[in-house]
């Protein structure tokens, strides 16, 4: 979130070192960032689409577009199915979710009626997924209709992935980066 770049400059200039985990806060002055590569995160939910889709066609991404980790995962995701999508996959639209499943459903709904032949989701926030799933079986889809790719979420959410309805699920160490922002 942006919106603590003010936060941690403010600890800065009280003398107090601080590193940012999870999203990085670039023009903060802090003294290191520790966490997931965004744009990684965006190449593999690629990878994951383009295997789901091998013959193409159109994808919407979700997210929290406010937040620059959200940013860079849509950009990762965009710039690999540019590069390596051979022009048979067509970006519909970058939603914003505000972080929320049941708005995530809502956008998912309209994108369904707005494009009736949409073959992809990506959502990368946490609770873009719960609600593109709840959406697509809620418009009567069956599993595997309309491909899927998210971000981590419940330990319920993972059922998903068997059950059919996600098709490549990111997952975070957070424990594991918030540990080591810590330690340092």
């Amino acid at each position: 979130d942006p919106s603590l770049t003010e936060a941690v400059k403010k600890c800065i200039a009280m003398g107090v070192p601080t590193v940012v985990d999870d999203g990085d806060l670039p023009d903060s002055g802090r003294l290191s960032y520790i966490g997931t590569n965004w744009t990684s995160i965006g190449a593999e939910q690629a990878k994951a689409m383009m295997k789901a889709l091998p013959n193409g066609g159109k994808i919407a991404t979700m997210s929290i577009i406010n937040a620059n980790n959200m940013r860079e995962g849509v950009k990762g995701f965009t710039d690999y199915i540019a590069a390596n999508g051979k022009g048979k996959y067509l970006l519909v639209a970058n939603e914003d979710d505000n972080g929320d499943s049941a708005k995530a459903a809502e956008v998912t709904a309209a994108l369904l009626a707005a494009h009736t032949d949409i073959a992809g989701f990506a959502g990368f926030d946490s609770e873009s997924g719960a609600g593109i799933v709840r959406a697509l079986q809620e418009a009567g889809k069956k599993p595997g209709d309309v491909k899927v790719t998210a971000m981590e979420q419940t330990p319920d959410f993972f059922k998903t992935a068997k059950d059919g309805w996600t098709d490549g699920i990111i997952v975070q160490n957070r424990e594991l980066f918030i540990y080591y922002a810590l330690k340092t």
